[in-house]
């Protein structure tokens, strides 16, 4: 419960005990700037066009084969006789009655597609009846291309700022693209902060229990975590200096750990400590 403190009267002192620390926290911090900048935009733009796939793959599976699929509140009917791995429609039968007119077309093959203005199914080589078929009025037209609209929507690919890559973003150059950009390298700073926190919080009083400075460190870390993200608003909204913004965040968690230090050592330690460094 009081390692610290038996390193100290073994003779290891507060320069000791943060190169030990750095040890550890010197390959995590050059990791965690690869994950940060790289690996983490890299997985979020994964994730945003899976999502985005498995959106536009969303009426292939609302269309099975054998089955009727009814769209625009039944004035519209597929029917498809089979489809392929390759998510490719064969055999395919459409009424459609959208614009107050009959229509019957058929299809050899066919597949969805994403345009401008909504979702489509592309029909190839096939033929459309217009009118009641064996009717006088009906009329018969073949086609190696023909398109249906079956939703107006349409379903474009957006990343977020967190998947957008950090060269990107840096060249971009807008506010929000450096506010991304220091965010992210919070990160790692983060881990030397809190690192450099963590050696005056693990030294307990002599007659304190082993839950003593916990609290403080889940108020401090709650703080930070906190005025990171109100760091990063008023930065984007031009409450902060651009670049200023996120720094004061970090120096008030240098502050807080020289004050800890003092707290425990004394003014005068610390000074002598710093001179002898320097020397």
């Amino acid at each position: 419960d009081h390692e610290m403190t038996s390193m100290a009267s073994a003779g290891a002192g507060l320069g000791a005990v943060y190169r030990s620390i750095s040890m550890v926290v010197v390959p995590l911090f050059l990791l965690s700037i690869s994950l940060a900048m790289q690996s983490a935009p890299w997985a979020e733009a994964q994730m945003k066009e899976l999502m985005h796939k498995d959106a536009e793959t969303a009426n292939i599976r609302g269309i099975a084969a054998g089955k009727f699929s009814e769209y625009s509140r039944g004035d519209l009917v597929v029917y498809v006789q089979s489809i392929t791995a390759m998510q490719e429609l064969k055999g395919i039968f459409i009424q459609d009655r959208q614009h107050g007119k009959l229509a019957i077309i058929t299809a050899a093959s066919g597949s969805i597609e994403e345009l401008e203005d909504g979702r489509y199914v592309i029909l190839k080589h096939g033929e459309r009846i217009q009118g009641i078929p064996g009717l006088p009025q009906a009329t018969t037209e073949s086609f190696e291309e023909y398109a249906v609209r079956i939703e107006n929507r349409t379903s474009v690919l957006r990343y977020d700022q967190e998947a957008v890559d950090s060269v990107l973003l840096w060249k971009a150059g807008q506010r929000i693209d450096i506010a991304e950009l220091q965010r992210r390298f919070a990160i790692p700073l983060s881990i030397i902060a809190l690192a450099f926190l963590a050696v005056p919080l693990a030294k307990l009083a002599p007659r304190g229990g082993i839950y003593g400075n916990i609290f403080l460190a889940a108020l401090i870390y709650f703080s930070y975590e906190n005025l990171r993200k109100v760091a990063q608003s008023w930065i984007i909204s031009g409450k902060l200096h651009l670049w200023y913004g996120y720094a004061s965040v970090f120096v008030l968690l240098l502050l807080a750990g020289v004050l800890l230090i003092v707290r425990l050592y004394g003014w005068r330690w610390c000074v002598k400590f710093v001179s002898f460094r320097a020397a």
